[in-house]
């Protein structure tokens, strides 16, 4: 995910949801999950407000979306509209719905934020579960394995602190990390830079420059290189990890985002948004070896150490898996309830996958059967996944400034622990698993309320370091 999304992502997501919620297990049989939002106004501003929300069940009417319902509370001061909506959009409705909100004339991005904000002098949200009936979820609990008996998060309550924050400035345009915790550095695609960063001292000890638009980054140490790819110019840099130099550049599909080193055939994977395929590179001369088309937006990808590598498929629901030696396609593996997969993590000694999905949930899967094992709630606007091996837990960076933690059991399902609050716009991480250090870029925003406009605050990225503590 580029930068330049964020700020509408984030002002989306102000409004509509706030921090993630946490869900009791549903019932055995599947009921709907909703969104109850309770809103009391400002003076004055009840017609506008009922006028902007008849406009926004229209737009949902035209993508084929049922309009809200609506609950009027008029003879006291507690609340005065409460509003009930499925919490996702129907599979392949998103679109629709932003087709029809530019039909329409209606605000979106930041003006959407500016302007609903206007009516509202105090909001909450939650989620719910329903209709059920109370034995069906008393049967749901029974069937669902204890967790401590306090009914806390269970034995795993270990959290996550904010210990230091790094100023790194310049322009507000950053996408994916990578740690190398053996040579105990970090590095951080920050537009025309690789910002590079000393684990133990969290501090910028150089930086790779002349790039165009840094996007994703693979390590190979062992070839002392670096990969960045460089999506203003539709290449990818290769660097010196000693001297942080470029040595070689090699051209690519468009729109280059995330790039996969495979260490057994030590070939290069740059994933191509625009053109919707991957280029493979011999890791060592940048040579070309193949363009494989995809059949759709290729997102994250992850080696498996073994020769293949995984990457999601945003419009197919689908995880590919390419023989790396072969260069081809060897299985498609479809990803149930997931809507537009893009962050991707993997458990090389259980081998299995989890997929960070834009309708808000996480997926684990075997990697190579593709059988579903579990499914746990995430933040909205996810772009990583990490997996610590040491815990057994899976963390996934969202957007809307929180990083959810999933426990990961023997059997492959997932069990939510409390979550971590970072920053609005902190979608992207990287992990230390030396140290079980999480480390968040994310930028300010500031609010011309004069103006009605959002931005970004000028040199306000920064690096947040949340350290995990024992319980």
């Amino acid at each position: 995910m580029t930068s330049r999304f964020v700020i509408a992502a984030v002002a989306a997501w102000l409004v509509a949801a706030g921090a993630a919620a946490q869900t009791p297990p549903p019932p055995a049989e599947p009921v709907g999950s909703k969104l109850i939002e309770i809103y009391r106004l400002a003076p004055g501003q009840h017609e506008a407000f009922l006028r902007a929300i008849a406009q926004y069940d229209e737009a949902n009417r035209r993508a084929g979306i049922p309009p809200r319902q609506l609950y009027v509370h008029s003879d006291g001061a507690s609340w005065d509209f409460l509003l009930i909506q499925d919490a996702e959009y129907p599979e392949g409705k998103g679109p629709l719905v932003t087709k029809a909100f530019k039909d329409l004339g209606l605000p979106s991005g930041p003006r959407f934020f500016t302007e609903f904000r206007k009516f509202i002098t105090e909001h909450t949200d939650t989620f719910a579960s329903g209709p059920t009936t109370a034995a069906a979820y008393l049967a749901a609990l029974d069937a669902t394995p204890r967790v401590a008996a306090d009914g806390g998060a269970g034995p795993d309550t270990a959290h996550y602190e904010l210990t230091r924050t790094v100023a790194l400035g310049g322009t507000p345009r950053w996408d994916y990390l990578q740690v190398d915790s053996p040579a105990r550095r970090l590095y951080l695609a920050h537009d025309a830079t690789v910002d590079v960063l000393d684990l133990g001292t969290q501090t910028v000890v150089g930086r790779v420059n002349g790039l165009a638009g840094a996007h994703g980054i693979a390590l190979a140490p062992g070839l002392d290189r670096g990969y960045v790819a460089n999506g203003d110019r539709q290449s990818v840099s290769a660097f010196s990890l000693a001297t942080l130099r470029i040595v070689g550049e090699a051209r690519t599909g468009r729109e280059p985002d995330s790039v996969t080193f495979e260490p057994i055939s030590r070939r290069v994977f740059v994933w191509n948004g625009g053109s919707r395929d991957v280029t493979i590179l011999d890791a060592a001369t940048l040579h070309a070896v193949k363009t494989l088309p995809l059949g759709g937006t290729p997102e994250f990808a992850v080696a498996d150490g073994r020769g293949a590598v995984f990457a999601n498929i945003a419009e197919t629901h689908e995880i590919v898996r390419i023989d790396a030696a072969g260069a081809t396609i060897a299985a498609r593996l479809p990803i149930a309830g997931c809507e537009s997969p893009g962050a991707l993590a993997f458990d090389s000694s259980l081998r299995r996958l989890f997929s960070a999905c834009g309708n808000g949930v996480l997926i684990a899967l075997e990697a190579d059967t593709g059988k579903a094992l579990g499914s746990a709630r995430i933040g909205r606007g996810a772009d990583a996944v990490v997996f610590d091996a040491a815990g057994s837990r899976v963390l996934v960076s969202s957007v809307d400034g929180t990083i959810a933690v999933i426990a990961v059991s023997a059997d492959g399902t997932l069990r939510e622990l409390p979550g971590v609050q970072t920053r609005a716009t902190g979608r992207t991480m990287a992990f230390d698993p030396a140290t079980g250090t999480v480390f968040v870029p994310a930028v300010d925003i500031t609010v011309d309320w004069t103006g009605r406009t959002a931005s970004f605050v000028k040199d306000g990225l920064k690096l947040y370091v949340f350290e995990r503590r024992a319980p």
